[in-house]
């Protein structure tokens, strides 16, 4: 049967050695194949791949440098996906699900893993008391505005009913752990299998009971510790791939309906005696973790910077990169060390961040609270009651406009009007053939141009910049202030809220050496002109503006001034953030097209707007270009906390302008409006 229309043709390139285990590759696609026509299965590279679209690269470590070589200088530049399937097995388990949702690359997109995830976002979660609950934890679920529970199986009903009755409309998890436990000689795990079901499988019909939507469970915990089996029930991931498939089996004949989850590994390195090193095992038990209907993670830090470290917070990633179509629940992560107040801060940073993450069910902060002494350093409150204070913290965080009641609920496709004078007709049908649904205009430009664009689109979003002369002079807060007011004024009068005010003041053209020396004095002009705003447009939603990315020439660091400048940061009601790149490395780059990625890690509860982004290489193909547009409003569009991006420009008068504008002053047009209009979102 064939699934989801027509397709280019696919090639995977397999690791066989030899015919027979060609064979077996080609065996494990062959369902795969019947339901998405067009693919081909090879383990020759050498210009097997030539004249195909798409190349799925089997297991890429196993690849020579030279295969890497060959598709880079491929003409056609074919799209490229790794994926790690280590046996023809593995990648039969990985596909099944793609097969499944009729999904011929995977799930990409929100639409997409909504066939998965229907909740849409990460959760925000928290690990349940190891032991009875008490008043004081449901105060502080309650405190949180926690979305979801992670519980043990064996939790007492009154307990359960206890949580559901304050929170009816929480999420439940299930973890999978056994009233008793004991170690035993390996060769035994085949037989714990069964017995773990049968001591199981009353506690989870309990819970299913109290909560008949209770849907998520997961298998077991950090089988690669010592403690947890590693070394005595199996010796490997090869040997818990034989017990956890047993125990799977078992589970899905019982509650088919249900979805249960590859367990959390404890992460980190080998460790004599204790544990295995987390990746080693993952690979080793990869068939397990691709059998299971989702896979869980674990994650802890014990600094601010390990909150975006590959090895901690972001661990999540290396499970991504081996399992893309699983959805993922990070069922245990958190810093056990330093203050409570500090760490509240990087939780806030971690939910945001996973937030905008498609394919992430949810995030289990460890833990509500414990009984246990070792445990206090992950606890939420104590043992008398008294909230730690990262409940306070999150709850302003779940309630904060500037992030969750962004009311269009995506990124709009945007783009900056002409530059440099009032916009033009030509500008005007431009919008209407790219279906904008953005315009970031000029302070200087006309009032009216408002009611054009809304005439092209009624649900047009329109931003206006706050423009002043910096050159050659000094402007003081008071001075730019008394300049914009009666522009401002002419825009507010027709319904236009957001304000960007002024532009790149990290640079000598707009400020920096002359009206300020640093972040800290903009700071405090920012500070001056927002309340003088806001006093007389009290409706105003005022943004610290776009910075001009890196260092160098005459312009201070972007993210040394951004730090000088926080108090004005955190005092906007949004922030602008500029994007450049020249080519396709710049533009998967963090510095570069993704810098907006730095702005949500270091503001998670800000919205942020893309006020500028381009490529502004001159000899760059306009269509090529049009394309890349494309990508970047595409990838934004996924980005939890992005309200707009703006590309830089439309139009502009001046030849400085000229390799970046949309249509140009003379010549033929560009052909970017159309590729932008003929997008598929």
């Amino acid at each position: 049967m064939v699934m989801a229309g027509s397709m280019s043709e696919q090639l995977f390139l397999v690791p066989a050695r030899s015919g027979a285990e060609l064979s077996r590759w080609r065996a494990a696609v062959a369902r795969y194949a019947d339901a998405f026509p067009a693919v081909r299965v090879s383990n020759d590279w050498v210009g097997a791949y030539s004249a195909t679209d798409r190349i799925v690269v089997v297991e890429p470590d196993a690849w020579p440098d030279d295969l890497w070589m060959a598709i880079i200088q491929n003409p056609r530049k074919p799209i490229i996906e790794r994926l790690f399937a280590s046996s023809p097995e593995i990648l039969g388990a990985l596909l099944r699900l793609r097969v499944g949702h009729g999904l011929p690359f995977g799930f990409k997109t929100r639409d997409d893993w909504a066939l998965q995830w229907k909740r849409g976002v990460s959760l925000v979660g928290l690990n349940g008391r190891a032991g009875r609950v008490e008043q004081a934890d449901i105060d502080t679920i309650k405190t949180a505005w926690v979305e979801a529970v992670k519980i043990d199986s064996r939790m007492p009903v009154a307990d359960m009913w206890a949580v559901k009755s304050a929170h009816p409309s929480v999420f439940f998890m299930a973890h999978v752990s056994p009233r008793k436990w004991e170690p035993r000689p390996r060769g035994e795990a085949a037989d714990y299998a069964a017995e773990f079901a049968e001591m199981t499988i009353d506690d989870l019909e309990t819970i299913f009971d109290v909560d008949p939507s209770l849907e998520y469970v997961e298998i077991y915990g950090e089988p690669n510790l010592a403690s947890r089996g590693w070394g005595a029930l199996w010796k490997d991931g090869r040997e818990f791939t034989d017990w956890f498939s047993r125990v799977l089996f078992m589970y899905r004949r019982r509650w088919p309906e249900k979805k249960f989850g590859f367990p959390c590994l404890s992460s980190g390195e080998d460790i004599s005696g204790i544990q295995q090193d987390a990746m080693r095992f993952l690979r080793e038990a990869s068939l397990a973790a691709a059998s299971a209907d989702w896979i869980a993670v674990s994650s802890h830090w014990q600094s601010d910077s390990g909150v975006g470290s590959a090895d901690a917070g972001e661990f999540w990633q290396l499970y991504r990169q081996r399992f893309p179509d699983h959805l993922l629940f990070v069922t245990k992560f958190g810093n056990p060390v330093q203050d409570k107040r500090a760490v509240a801060q990087q939780y806030l940073q971690y939910y945001s961040r996973l937030r905008g993450e498609t394919g992430i069910g949810g995030a289990f902060a460890h833990v509500v609270s414990s009984p246990d002494r070792a445990e206090a350093g992950w606890a939420w409150r104590d043992e008398h009651g008294q909230d730690a204070g990262i409940a306070k913290w999150i709850g302003a965080f779940m309630e904060s406009p500037g992030l969750f009641d962004w009311p269009l609920k995506r990124c709009l496709v945007g783009v900056h009007g002409r530059a440099d004078g009032p916009m033009r007709e030509a500008d005007f049908q431009a919008v209407a053939d790219a279906r904008v649904e953005a315009v970031k205009l000029m302070s200087t430009a006309r009032p009216d141009d408002v009611d054009r664009l809304l005439k092209i689109n009624p649900d047009m979003f329109i931003m206006v910049r706050l423009f002043a002369d910096f050159r050659d002079r000094v402007v003081s807060a008071g001075d730019f202030a008394a300049w914009i007011k009666d522009d401002m004024r002419r825009f507010y009068e027709r319904g236009v809220r957001h304000y960007e005010i002024h532009n790149e003041p990290n640079t000598a053209l707009e400020g920096w050496g002359a009206s300020w020396a640093d972040g800290v004095e903009f700071s405090r002009w920012f500070l001056e002109v927002f309340n003088t705003l806001k006093a007389e447009f009290p409706l105003a939603r005022l943004g610290y503006p776009g910075l001009s990315p890196g260092r160098g020439g005459a312009r201070m660091s972007a993210l040394e001034f951004l730090e000088q400048s926080r108090e004005a940061v955190e005092a906007a009601d949004w922030i602008g953030c500029h994007c450049y790149w020249i080519d396709d490395a710049t533009f998967d780059a963090p510095e570069d097209a993704l810098n907006y990625m730095e702005y949500r890690r270091r503001f998670p509860t800000h919205l942020t707007f893309v006020t500028e982004f381009s490529n502004p290489l001159p000899d760059a193909d306009k269509t090529m270009k049009g394309n890349q547009y494309v990508d970047f409003y595409r990838r934004a569009r996924e980005v939890f906390g992005l309200g707009a991006a703006f590309s830089f420009v439309l139009s502009a008068s001046s030849p400085r302008y000229m390799h970046e504008a949309w249509l140009p002053e003379v010549g033929e047009p560009s052909g970017i409006p159309g590729i932008v209009g003929a997008r598929e979102f």
